[in-house]
């Protein structure tokens, strides 16, 4: 399969924006493509952005209120039956697309069961290869179903709900696996969102210097938080409002790095290791962020009940006493005396900060 897929990308191979398919699949069907409408539509659908806790890994599923659903990255080898049991959990039955942002173990390793659990419309991938079995599993399952694989654009834009998005980067170095990451920029509504794979900081630059833009309410951290990533100049022409790290507890990389988490906001930078899986929800105007102890344990299952944590939801209602200097979520179990509801606003306005149940992160 691995010579296959090299005949497919070497002499004539496909450009940026075609298909690169298994052997006698049709590789002519153009990508679903539009524009980025200028004034956002009123009224959209929710939209949930979930960031797996999958380790030292990454893992990210949108899906929207009419159950289209699409998927970036799908942690390691050994989180591939947990995710898809996740997947369906969520009542996920298909995938509009699948984007493995670079061929890395941590991102592409229960690609393979995804393929072969749920019919998907797109598969996308960077014209990169490495010889390893993750890879050639990922190709192995692509063409069992009769799946293309293609390499989009820089600037190309797709379609997904009421939304859509944007390539900002994608590369074809070999010796660089991290920096040939698929960047996208959604918007939908009002908000963007930039999810950036594994991109060093010279796909930074590149970006930077492409004309596209950058601006965005939340950024997926590149890198896993390493220093290799979240240049400075990066970070201020994003200038994301929340930012969320994949990353593991513990982790022999020293993920995130001390460097990165100084250019970031701590109360605004959301850890994987720290509240588990991160979800956003949105309606195009406005947006949530809360999480929920929901780990891929390695071993094909989800350990436990999800059990819901504290948020520092914008726009949320939180609770106070009339003697206390913190505030709490309803549910907090440090809330037992008479509560006072607020908005979040207000209570940061009053100089009230998080409770270190609700918040882990202090």
């Amino acid at each position: 399969m691995l010579c296959c897929y090299l005949m497919v990308l070497g002499g004539c191979g496909a450009r940026q924006g075609e298909a690169l398919a298994p052997p006698g699949y049709d590789q002519n069907a153009e990508l679903e493509q539009e524009s980025i409408s200028a004034q956002a539509p009123d009224g959209l659908e929710s939209l949930t952005i979930q960031f797996l806790d999958v380790g030292q890994a990454d893992c990210i599923l949108f899906t929207t209120a009419s159950n289209e659903a699409m998927l970036i990255d799908a942690g390691n080898n050994a989180d591939g039956e947990g995710i898809v049991q996740y997947l369906r959990e969520q009542g996920v039955e298909g995938l509009r697309y699948v984007i493995g942002t670079h061929p890395h173990e941590d991102h592409i390793g229960g690609l393979d069961d995804v393929i072969r659990a749920f019919p998907i419309e797109e598969l996308m991938m960077p014209k990169v290869m490495t010889q390893t079995v993750t890879f050639e599993s990922v190709l192995d399952a692509a063409m069992e179903k009769g799946l293309s694989i293609t390499a989009p654009g820089v600037g190309d834009v797709f379609t997904f709900g009421e939304g859509s998005y944007q390539i900002l980067s994608i590369g074809e170095d070999e010796e660089s696996l991290n920096s040939s990451s698929i960047v996208i920029r959604m918007t939908y509504g009002d908000l963007h969102f930039i999810f950036t794979g594994d991109a060093e900081q010279d796909a930074e630059e590149r970006m930077l210097n492409s004309g596209l833009p950058l601006s965005a309410d939340i950024l997926k951290v590149g890198h896993h938080g390493s220093e290799t990533s979240s240049s400075a100049d990066f970070l201020q022409a994003v200038a994301p409002r929340d930012c969320v790290i994949s990353v593991g507890k513990d982790n022999a990389y020293g993920h995130p790095a001390t460097s990165v988490l100084e250019r970031l906001e701590p109360e605004h930078t959301y850890r994987t290791d720290q509240l588990g899986t991160v979800v956003v929800t949105t309606d195009g105007q406005q947006y949530e962020i809360h999480w929920k102890q929901t780990e891929i344990d390695g071993n094909g299952g989800l350990p436990g009940n999800p059990a819901e944590s504290g948020s520092d939801i914008q726009g949320a209602k939180v609770y106070v006493t009339e003697s206390g200097k913190k505030y709490h979520r309803e549910t907090c179990s440090s809330l037992k005396n008479s509560k006072i509801p607020m908005s979040l606003e207000e209570a940061k306005a009053k100089g009230y900060e998080p409770c270190g149940t609700c918040n882990p992160q202090e």
